[in-house]
């Protein structure tokens, strides 16, 4: 029993010399860091032994909730599954700073990395997003191609537009206006005292394609013709476009007289 003491004493000498040998090794070793290294080597290991406490953390909750017999094979993996998280956290904590540097130069590089993306990323959206505005500018992003206004079965006027999508993105819906008239130039009003009949599409038109778009105008009876313009556009992407009626008589073409025939 007396030897048995003396081995054990023994082996906890050896190991306190190990640890307090390694501890002189990292201090020494710290010395020839600077500040920011050393900072950056702590920050590397905290984040790596930060994710193998979740690790364990979730291998043991799995452990916990596992309903499999205790002498079970199921059982038996996860329970090497922690102790493998453990001894990997164990041997993390013995790393050397030297280790923990290159951990950090490797975190450095890829958040250099990511940063450059994320700035590459940025610039790209944002000449897509000045490229689509000055195609929105220069060009009618939906034109009107073709006007009709007929009367129905029941005499009440129907208005029919064509319209073509001169951009190379899809158009998902689109509203006109039509200024009603009848044939002593005055205003045909609605019950809501306006003469202006709002129409939606919500049909998607695909890059250059046309669609046709059919309004029965029963509030505005009388109708004998029309001033249509394009008032909105929404594209697939969310972006949207607008115009006035004035914006639209500016723009000449984009401003129609339709005739009852």
């Amino acid at each position: 029993m007396k030897y048995l003491l003396i081995v054990a004493v023994l082996f906890a000498a050896v190991a306190i010399a190990d640890d307090n040998a390694a501890a002189v090794v990292e201090e020494q070793q710290t010395k020839d860091y600077t500040k920011e290294q050393l900072a950056d080597a702590k920050r590397a290991k905290e984040k790596f032994l930060d994710a193998l406490r979740d690790e364990i953390a979730l291998r043991q909750n799995r452990l916990s909730r596992s309903r499999a017999a205790i002498d079970s094979e199921e059982r038996k993996e996860l329970k090497a599954s922690v102790a493998e998280k453990k001894d990997e956290f164990a041997a993390a904590l013995k790393q050397p700073v030297s280790h923990w540097l290159k951990q950090a130069e490797i975190d450095k590089e890829i958040q250099e990395k990511d940063a450059a993306k994320a700035v590459e990323e940025a610039r790209k959206a944002r000449e897509q997003a000045e490229a689509a505005s000055q195609e929105i500018k220069k060009n009618r992003p939906l034109s009107i191609d073709a006007l009709g206004l007929h009367s129905n079965v029941i005499n009440l006027p129907q208005l029919v537009v064509v319209t073509k999508n001169n951009t190379a993105r899809p158009i998902e819906a689109y509203t006109v206006s039509a200024e009603c008239f009848n044939k002593f130039d005055e205003p045909v009003k609605d019950i809501a005292g306006s003469n202006v009949y709002r129409g939606i599409s919500q049909t998607t038109i695909s890059a250059g394609q046309k669609d046709k778009g059919i309004w029965q105008m029963s509030l505005h009876g009388n109708t004998a013709y029309a001033k249509v313009w394009i008032t909105r556009v929404k594209f697939a992407d969310g972006t949207e476009w607008h115009q006035t009626k004035q914006e639209a008589m500016d723009r000449g073409q984009a401003f129609f007289r339709v005739e009852l025939d």
